[in-house]
């Protein structure tokens, strides 16, 4: 039994890079490393790459290079539906990269959905590599985005479901970790283990944050893209202007409807109770941010797994108000760590501002349950879950 093992991931889509230096934009890669001090370290990443321009390296978290991983590059894809155009005439090169990556690697951990996903696994089975799969996201209710019209949207809706069915045919003899209790229900009984689990690099804090003021601030983080109703947002921050409520939001992040959702707020005439503070790295910046507000805004119209959010608002005693889409309703319950409003709903929003407002035991008992959540999810008991499980799946595979 070796001392350690070298921990392989591929983790698609997440990393850039300016040419010289390779990182990422997401904390979620971070998490992998804590595996180190249960004798898995993360040595080899698979990865496609973004190009970027070098004066925003300084801002991102730290790069590949200087956590001397080796990196097994992949082409630039922008999207699911690029690869999959590609693959016929770049069939040979992945393989050859795949072929390699395996090669350097004790056990590989993929995190899916991704089209390559049987590529890795066959390379796997025919190097006797064992694989641990994470299950980060669920693909069948991306048709509910208002991004997808008309016949668009019946395609999104067949090809969801058609993926899904794929991946449960293909991962039904693998160990599985599923971000998501719909991911969990999806899977149980088709993957030969299937585990709950979050890629968490939040920790416990260790002075809890009571509401001591009204709570006016509400704050989005993530991607600005259509499906997270941030459209929804700006009314909602518009009819509480009219109704007299006091509400400010604040939006961390970029994304392709950056500009649009300005544009929504300057007509609106609420440009000055919404603050743009575009991409927040995560550390000490995006910790103010977070300290800088009291409730934590998701408005998706689409699906959501696990929101990773979630934990980093618990961790900062934030109050949450979300949709009821996807697997939120698993993890949000109203009045006891959060509330649920249904999507496309800005009334709702509203109401539920004006509820906290009103109710400050209301508030108080949602940030109080937060931190009770967040016990099962920190940092420390996710990667000893994820350590089980690889060396387990390590000594069936090589024994």
């Amino acid at each position: 039994m070796p001392k350690y093992l070298k921990l392989g991931v591929f983790l698609h889509g997440l990393f850039y890079t300016d040419g010289s230096r390779t990182f990422s934009r997401v904390p979620g890669d971070v998490f992998l490393d804590g595996l180190a001090r249960f004798g898995i370290k993360f040595t080899n990443l698979c990865t496609s790459l973004k190009f970027c321009l070098q004066h925003t390296v300084k801002v991102l978290p730290t790069t590949v290079e200087e956590r001397a991983i080796r990196l097994f590059p992949l082409p630039r894809w922008n999207d699911t539906a690029e690869i999959m155009r590609s693959l016929p005439f770049q069939w040979k090169m992945i393989g050859k990269t795949i072929r390699k990556f395996v090669l350097a690697s004790d056990i590989l951990w993929l995190r899916a959905p991704t089209p390559l996903m049987d590529m890795f696994l066959q390379e796997a089975r025919r190097q006797r590599k064992p694989v641990v799969i994470h299950m980060a996201g669920n693909i069948r209710g991306m048709w509910r985005s208002s991004k997808h019209k008309g016949f668009g949207k019946i395609l999104t809706y067949l090809g969801g479901i058609a993926f899904h069915r794929f991946y449960r045919q293909v991962l039904k003899n693998e160990t599985l970790l599923a971000t998501g209790a719909e991911l969990m229900e999806f899977f149980s009984g088709y993957g030969r283990k299937v585990f709950h689990f979050v890629d968490s690099v939040v920790d416990f804090p260790k002075k809890k944050r009571i509401p001591e003021v009204m709570p006016s601030r509400l704050l989005f983080v993530g991607r600005l893209d259509h499906g997270k109703g941030l459209f929804t947002a700006l009314q909602a921050i518009k009819e509480a202007q009219e109704a007299k409520i006091e509400a400010h939001l604040s939006i961390a992040g970029t994304g392709p409807i950056s500009d649009i959702l300005k544009t929504r707020a300057q007509d609106l005439s609420i440009d000055k109770l919404v603050t743009f503070h575009g991409f927040v790295p995560y550390g000490k910046k995006l910790e103010k941010v977070y300290n800088d507000n009291h409730i934590l805004l998701l408005s998706s119209e689409a699906t959501e797994g696990f929101p990773r959010v979630f934990l980093e608002a618990w961790s900062y005693g934030l109050g949450i108000i979300a949709s009821n889409v996807g697997g939120v309703k698993d993890i949000i319950r109203t009045s006891e760590n959060g509330i649920l409003i249904p999507p496309n709903d800005s009334n709702a929003i509203c109401n539920s501002i004006r509820a906290l407002q009103n109710k400050p035991r209301l508030m108080q008992a949602i940030v109080q349950g937060g931190y009770e959540s967040l016990r099962f999810y920190t940092r420390d008991v996710q990667l000893k879950l994820a350590a089980e499980v690889m060396w387990d799946i390590y000594k069936e595979t090589c024994s």
